[in-house]
């Protein structure tokens, strides 16, 4: 005999879960705000933090309880922006008293119209324990394009050991005391640092994305004139936003002089810092590498230059799968000449023209920058343009726009199919399928290769094309380039056309994920049936976990209950019972044996009643 008690607590506790799966599937929770809907994070401005040398830290009066103004310029505007800070490299914790940001007039100046607080988590002040960095609260703010903003920074404790980029090429302003809202920091100890700050995303549409760029000294603009932006990716960052196909495009420059990309050099390696500085930036679609030189610049053998040559493609290797793995597109840039510098003898040199090479060989990057052919003397290709040069590896101001404007923009509006290599799939009979997408710079033809046993059937790609919608009103909803890939399914005889975004996954790759979301269409379709999820209020991963949590948990107390009463009800039916006696204290038994009362109670329970009938 079934224990009464049992039932009672069951029933109770079913009602509270059942009524908590109400209230949390309520638009008022879950509902996301929708006035950015359309748009998204992404990054118009960063540097690589790294640990203060000696000899680059900030001048007296310091940090400590004193106010830092420093000046940026953003690549791509937004109406409200973030800010990143870092205390990564320090050793103690870093106090953040009150930060402003306004826009820059020039100098030390800004127009104290546009200053404004940034808060974090609703406060003024924060602390960056050691090792950690935080990020401020959105908050509304009219960034337009290659603006120079001011942000200031009223420190309390600060640490010994700091955070931040030398190289900054832009001058900073130290005040003592709190000065954060002031228009001027006349009097100002300067400086040509930053300190802590890290990174500025900015909501932006939709169709809007970043470029990354990994680079050592080159790319952090050695050579270039203090504070007027003019490094090559300024340049760079000027022609896209120039260009009508481009001008969404936000540039990233993640140089650090003296960086090397495999171990040794100032900062932490190229490698251990591609996800940091590259991956897990906001909105990045496209990544470039331009760094090498400096491993490159250490070889003095024959062997050295061997397996400096082989660790350095290595490691490329593993950031073109990596940056695959995120649906980007990654460019190599090729290593330029420096013989009148003391990087250069035979040996760095045969290093040198090994990893250029392979980066200009179609099929490892998805396309190559070649600096190396832009920026070498024509009479010497060891050398850079005599007048191109301060010190035989660092180009001036003049190079720098010569390689800033040498870029090629149609690498960054998505219009070429830009996967190279043969991509193989084995499919489920055993057929190997090879396909080598055009090179930006080559041949535009796509070859298909087919390795076919003598039995069965395949299914093949008929063709990949790049698309434009034309539509009045698609063309404004979606302006970005699309990608039509017609494939036949020979299992069904049917030639399926499918539609993405996806410019880096072979095109039977994509149909394959095609021909699978039918099984989560399916798998949607079971929730829908058996837990009763009619749509997902909340966009948000904890949302929709916590949703299907609930009506996960309500589906097996239906489940428990159908095995212990022994019911031959349907767990739908359960279900539609229980619902309509939700707040009535009837037992779960009764509830669920007299079934009729039940129907017959509740059939019109949604029906006004004028009379008493």
């Amino acid at each position: 005999m079934l224990n009464n008690t049992f039932f009672k607590v069951f029933h109770y506790s079913f009602t509270v879960i059942l009524a908590l799966c109400i209230l949390l599937s309520s638009r008022s929770l879950f509902s996301q705000s929708t006035s950015h809907s359309t748009k998204k994070w992404v990054g118009t401005w960063s540097t690589a933090p790294q640990l203060v040398e000696t000899g680059n830290m900030p001048p007296s009066p310091g940090l400590t309880n004193n106010s830092l103004r420093q000046i940026v310029r953003v690549s791509i505007g937004g109406d409200t922006l973030r800010v990143k800070f870092s205390n990564e490299f320090s050793t103690s914790a870093v106090t953040l008293k009150s930060v402003q940001i306004a826009v820059s007039t020039g100098g030390n100046t800004i127009n104290v119209a546009t200053n404004k607080e940034l808060k974090f988590t609703g406060n003024s002040d924060v602390t960056m324990i050691a090792g950690a960095s935080v990020t401020s609260d959105p908050i509304a703010f009219n960034v337009t394009p290659r603006m120079d903003v001011a942000i200031t920074i009223y420190f309390g404790q600060t640490s010994t050991t700091v955070t931040g980029h030398p190289g900054s090429r832009t001058t900073s302003y130290i005040v003592a005391g709190n000065t954060t809202t002031k228009t001027d920091f006349t009097g100002a100890v300067t400086t040509d640092h930053w300190y802590n700050i890290n990174t500025i995303d900015v909501l932006a549409p939709s169709s809007a994305a970043c470029v990354a760029i990994l680079g050592n000294s080159i790319t952090d603009g050695r050579g270039s004139i203090t504070n007027m932006q003019n490094r090559w990716p300024d340049v760079f960052s000027e022609a896209l936003l120039k260009n009508s196909s481009t001008q969404h495009v936000g540039v990233l420059n993640l140089g650090i002089g003296g960086n090397c990309i495999l171990s040794g050099g100032l900062g932490p390696t190229g490698v251990s810092r591609y996800d940091r500085d590259i991956l897990n930036q906001q909105g990045v679609r496209w990544v470039i590498v331009f760094e090498g030189v400096n491993d490159i610049g250490r070889v003095n053998s024959a062997d050295a230059a061997t397996t400096t040559a082989n660790n350095l493609i290595a490691a490329y290797k593993q950031m073109i799968v990596k940056a695959h793995t995120k649906y980007f597109r990654i460019y190599g840039c090729t290593i330029t000449p420096f013989h009148g510098n003391g990087y250069y003898n035979q040996y760095s040199e045969v290093c040198r023209n090994t990893v250029n090479q392979w980066i200009r060989t179609k099929g490892n990057y998805d396309g190559c920058i070649d600096f190396d052919k832009t920026m070498r003397n024509p009479l010497d290709t060891t050398r850079l343009v005599s007048t191109y040069q301060n010190d035989g590896l660092h180009p001036d101001a003049a190079g720098y726009k010569t390689m800033g404007e040498s870029v090629d923009l149609n690498l960054f509006t998505g219009s070429d199919t830009t996967k190279l290599g043969v991509n193989s799939i084995k499919t489920i009979n055993g057929y190997g399928v090879g396909q080598n997408y055009p090179n930006p710079y080559n041949s535009a033809a796509t070859n298909i290769s087919l390795y076919v046993p003598n039995r069965s059937y395949i299914s093949i790609c008929i063709c990949d094309q790049t698309i434009r919608l034309t539509g009045f009103y698609p063309s404004k909803d979606y302006p970005d380039t699309l990608r039509r890939i017609k494939y036949h399914d020979a299992e069904h005889e049917k030639n399926l056309v499918f539609i993405t975004n996806n410019f880096i996954l072979s095109s039977l790759t994509i149909a394959k994920l095609y021909k699978c979301r039918w099984q989560v269409e399916l798998f949607f379709k079971w929730i829908k049936q058996h837990l009763r999820i009619k749509a997902f209020y909340g966009t948000s991963i904890n949302a929709v976990k916590t949703q299907i949590w609930i009506a996960l948990s309500v589906f097996l107390l239906v489940a428990i209950i159908k095995k212990r009463l022994k019911l031959e009800l349907s767990l739908y039916t359960i279900l539609q019972i229980l619902s309509v006696s939700l707040f009535e204290k009837t037992p779960i038994y009764q509830a669920l044996s007299d079934t009729s009362r039940v129907f017959e109670q509740h059939e019109f329970d949604n029906q006004l009643n004028l009379f008493n009938l």
